[in-house]
């Protein structure tokens, strides 16, 4: 079992035994990180695809296969030799900026995947990935002019995907900024779920990821540029359970635990990217027991300010218990084994995990105008 840590992709697993290996996608590339026991330090033993910006990694159970999508045209590839070597699975792909990855395994056997691109668009494989089909009825929906991202050149992605854990055909999909978008037909139709948004939000309709558990699939969390929030009807009607105010602001990683629905957790800086000009997220962990009605902050072992943003985070299963998994931009990871209460940091000195080019921020100010440099020549091409 790998379990994933990238700023997009699936980040939740499962396996009979506390995490050995970590699949890592950073901005130089992906690493494979080990460990020899239970209480062993991680140790870096293999890297790939070193001149990618890894966006979405993705480990499918069912065929043992990693995929990993690439920011700025990086593509999409995938390994079934556990990350040693990687082939280019890109036929049919609208945009070769890939955002984020999932899969749906279908009851009776088989495996959908799922890509999500800038500009925003939504794609399907049956053949792991080696012919895809853009599913062009997302953009069939109102309002589409109004999709957008704050930084140049302005263009929304697909930042997320979940499926109805009782109903293949029931798919949600993010888009970053501009909608929650909700097919009960798998995907043959899509309308917009929109009820959570009010004309006074200082950010329009910016969804980042939704979480659900399997025992209550009416209830869906919602991580946004501007809170948290929780649906009871399957996102007919929501409730905002956190504003910018809150210790995590900008929430982005959620997390409903797999033993308990009323367990969320939440990660994000204190405020958004706007805020990070000074070179500090003040980014944290938020856990609630009781569904939302009240976070508590889970700080513990973590930086008394913590300096650059969570952009990654996992959450492991096993008889053991909970395993989560945090990834900064600036290379660090921090891990919690009992479910938040506590953490450690487990290696430094990696790329930074970003989504796009938030890790910039948190760069010394040449390095800064190195990378700016380069994401304005990228835009041109």
């Amino acid at each position: 079992m790998y379990v994933c840590l990238s700023p997009n992709g699936r980040s939740q697993s499962q396996s009979d035994e506390l995490a050995m290996t970590l699949m890592v996608g950073t901005v130089k590339g992906v690493y494979t990180l080990q460990r020899s026991s239970p209480t062993g330090r991680w140790e870096i033993t293999a890297r790939a695809l070193a001149d990618r910006h890894i966006s979405s990694l993705l480990h499918e159970t069912a065929s043992d296969t990693l995929f990993a999508g690439g920011h700025n045209n990086g593509g999409l590839f995938a390994s079934e030799d556990g990350g040693k070597t990687w082939e280019e699975r890109t036929v049919g792909l609208s945009s070769l900026h890939v955002y984020s990855l999932a899969a749906q395994e279908r009851e009776g056997g088989g495996v959908v995947l799922y890509a999500g691109t800038e500009p925003a668009a939504l794609h399907r494989s049956y053949d792991l990935g080696k012919t895809w089909h853009e599913l062009s009825s997302l953009t069939d929906v109102p309002n589409t002019d109004k999709w957008t991202f704050p930084p140049p050149p302005h263009i929304a992605h697909v930042k997320n995907v979940i499926f109805d854990p009782r109903d293949a055909s029931v798919i949600y999909a993010a888009v970053e900024q501009g909608a929650l978008l909700k097919t009960t037909d798998a995907g043959e139709t899509w309308r917009e779920l929109e009820t959570y948004a009010t004309p006074e939000d200082s950010q329009y309709k910016d969804i980042h990821r939704l979480a659900v558990h399997k025992a209550t699939p009416e209830t869906i969390f919602m991580s946004t540029g501007v809170g948290v929030y929780r649906t009871r009807d399957a996102g007919e009607s929501w409730d905002r359970l956190t504003t910018e105010s809150a210790p995590v602001g900008y929430p982005d990683p959620i997390f409903v635990d797999p033993s308990d629905p009323n367990t969320v957790f939440v990660a994000g800086g204190r405020t958004g990217p706007g805020g990070w000009r000074g070179g500090f997220s003040n980014a944290t962990v938020l856990r609630s027991r009781d569904g939302g009605a009240n976070f508590d902050n889970m700080h513990n072992g973590l930086p008394d300010e913590v300096r650059s943003n969570f952009e990654a985070m996992s959450l492991h299963e096993s008889p053991n218990g909970i395993e989560l998994f945090i990834g900064t931009a600036s290379g660090e990871i921090y891990a919690s084994s009992d479910r938040g209460d506590s953490w450690q940091l487990i290696i430094k000195g990696l790329p930074a995990f970003s989504k796009s080019g938030h890790y910039r921020h948190f760069l010394p100010e040449e390095e800064k105008r190195t990378v700016e440099a380069a994401m304005q020549a990228q835009r041109r091409s």
